[in-house]
């Protein structure tokens, strides 16, 4: 009587005939794949009736400077002329951004400027000045020197 039990527990035994070749099967026809929609080009919204409020806003875009104007967080000032400005000695005209600490020459009270409300600009708070470098204004902490803020091209 033959054995049929596998030799090993944990593994079914080998096919019968192991060299047979597999018997090819026929080719199933595949269902079509599902294609995805095709964009459709934007149609513009109509205007909405009733009150402007339901109408969505445009998005706010920077325009360049119009003739005698300067952009400053988020709107355009107008350019004043003030008096020439004299560098100390030694100083030529330098873009100054924000975070770096002046030289001390710099925080004179000749170079403090106090005609911040005619622009527009927010009054300092204690302990900081606006600053006048060649055509910028610079907000700048007294004790430390360093900017915290920069207008540039205030003035002509």
């Amino acid at each position: 009587m033959p054995n049929n039990r596998p030799s090993n527990p944990g593994r079914p035994n080998p096919p019968a005939q192991p060299n047979r070749p597999a018997r090819p099967q026929p080719a199933r026809p595949q269902p079509p794949r599902p294609q995805p929609p095709r964009p459709q080009p934007a149609r513009p919204t109509p205007p909405q009736a009733g009150r402007p409020g339901n109408r969505p806003r445009p998005i706010a875009q920077p325009q360049p400077p119009r003739g005698n104007q300067f952009w400053h967080r988020g709107r355009y000032y107008s350019r004043i002329r003030g008096p020439a400005f004299a560098y100390p000695p030694g100083y030529q005209y330098r873009r100054w951004s924000i975070g770096v600490r002046l030289p001390p020459v710099l925080i004179a009270p000749s170079f403090y400027y106090t005609g911040w409300a005619a622009l527009g600009l927010q009054q300092p708070l204690p302990g900081y000045s606006w600053v006048r470098f060649g055509p910028d204004l610079l907000l700048v902490n007294l004790t430390t020197y360093e900017v915290e803020d920069v207008v540039y091209g205030v003035f002509q």
